[in-house]
Formats: structure tokens, sequence, C-alpha cells
């Protein structure tokens, strides 16, 4: 009878790896899961208990209750608090952080800039209604000085540095006001991942007229999003999607053909763009304040 319930413990299948579980890894599962329950249903910042009270509570080893506070740790879902009073202290995972391994996950799969506008508009212009919907009067009162910063910059000439911190504070202004964790978070993700790919594939690098136009485009959608009005709102952000399919279609076209066709247009028909430049500096600090 012992045997056989040893051999049913060493059989178990985590349901999320498919992989025959032993009777050890079983236990630290099971703690896992126990821990980040007892986390998640703490405040943040209050004590999940001291990790005398959670071996108590576990029935399980130090060895084993250190093993699952670690997985846990990883998911920013627990810190541990030293000295009197100490123990596992419950935390949140920290938005950004999330969307930037999820970038990263994305980058790893060889995810092109076509894919991921073609999938941030959509996002996007819902966003857009529900901020319109639901902004509060703290929202829109950060929309409204986004908006004066932002006319304010514009008179004075964009630095591209800037544009990308308006992109990614616009898109933060709508993510909140919309109440929409979810689409938020989808959002930003596709954000940081466009600011991880190499700038040769930016559409807008080097090309001042579509930072206007995206720049204007932006402030028109805020501003209806301001006043409440969902149907121009949602007006102004389809535009501000068929504009960037555009560039894309544009971007496309311009690129040189590796094996040119005996109806490619001729050379002068095309001529060489500006070796554009780079976005490194401005790309890689993602939440950089504007200059």
């Amino acid at each position: 009878m012992a045997a056989t319930s040893r051999n049913a413990r060493k059989s178990q299948v985590d349901a999320d790896t498919a992989v025959p579980l032993n009777a050890g890894q079983s236990v630290v599962l099971s703690s896992v899961a126990r821990l980040r329950r007892d986390a998640l249903a703490c405040d943040e910042g209050t004590l999940v208990g001291s990790e005398e009270e959670l071996l108590l509570r576990y029935n399980v080893s130090r060895p084993t209750l250190r093993q699952a506070a670690v997985i846990v740790a990883q998911e920013q879902l627990i810190r541990v608090r030293r000295g009197v009073g100490g123990g596992y202290i419950a935390t949140r995972p920290h938005f950004s952080a999330v969307a930037h391994m999820a970038a990263i996950f994305l980058q790893t799969k060889g995810t092109k800039l076509r894919e991921i506008l073609t999938a941030i508009e959509p996002i996007r212009v819902e966003l857009v209604r529900l901020a319109a919907l639901h902004a509060d009067a703290d929202a829109r009162a950060q929309m409204q000085e986004f908006l004066d910063t932002d006319e304010h910059r514009r008179e004075e000439g964009y630095s591209y540095r800037y544009f990308l911190w308006a992109e990614r504070r616009y898109a933060e202004l709508l993510g909140s006001a919309s109440r929409s964790t979810v689409l938020n978070l989808f959002l930003q993700i596709l954000l940081d991942l466009v600011g991880i790919l190499p700038a040769e594939e930016d559409i807008l690098v080097g090309r001042v007229e579509r930072i206007a136009q995206s720049s204007a485009q932006r402030q028109r959608v805020l501003r209806a999003v301001l006043v409440g009005d969902v149907e121009i709102a949602l007006l102004e952000a389809r535009r501000a999607a068929r504009n960037t399919e555009w560039m894309l279609q544009d971007n496309s076209a311009a690129k040189p053909s590796a094996s040119p066709s005996p109806t490619a247009a001729p050379d002068d028909a095309n001529p060489p763009r500006r070796k554009r430049r780079s976005a490194t500096i401005g790309r890689r600090q993602r939440g950089a304040q504007p200059i």
C-alpha cells in the first residue's frame, strides 16, 4: 500500500508543464501555490507570515519553503524582511517589468515591426474609446497638462527623444483613463518591443514630417477624449491607424529589392534616401524624460 502511494506521487504530472514530478518537486510546487495564494490575499506591504509560521502552516521543511519562496519572489509577489518582525512581505509585480519581459519574449520569436504596429492600432483605438467614456477629473487634468507641454514643445521643435517620451506618456494616459488593465498591459508590451527593435526598422527615424503629422494626430485624439467626445476621438484614432499603415507601406516600397526584376523602376525614379541617424539613445531609454 505504501509503495502504491509512493508510485502515485512520483507519477503526478504538473498540469502546466506536462512533466512527471517526483515527490520532492510536488511538495515544492504545492508550497509555491499556497504561498502565492497567501501573498495575493494580503495587501501590498503587509506580512504574509514569518518563516516559522509558514513552516507550520504548510507543514513543510525549511529548504522546501525557501525553494518555494525563491520562485514566488521571482514573480514579484513577496520579498524577505530581515530582523525583528521579519518574514515574507506581500508585494506586487511592477507593470513596466511585466511588459518588458513579455516584450523580450516576443523579440526572441522574431516579431517584426509590421506585426507589432498592426497589433498596436486596434488596441489603441479601443483604449481611446474607453478613455473618452471613463476618464475622471484627475485623468483629464493630466491630459490637459500633457497637451499644454506637448504644444509648447511642438512650437520649439521636437527632438526625437522627446517624441518617444511623448508617445509613451500618451499611451500611459490612455491606459489609465480607460480603466482597462488588460488592454493597457498589451499596449505597453508592444511599445516596449518597438523600443528594442533595430533602429533601421523604425518608420519615423529621420522623418521630421512624419513625426509632426503623428504628433498633431495625437493631440487631436487627446482633445476629443478630454471633452468626452467618443465619436470624434474614434474618428481621429482610426485616422492615426491609417496613417501608420500608410507609413509601413511607404517604407516597404522604398526598400531596394535584392534582385531587381525587368519591371523594376529605374534607379533615378527612386533616389536613395539620406542615411538615417540612429535612434539608439532615445529608443533604449524607456521612460526617459523630455529634453
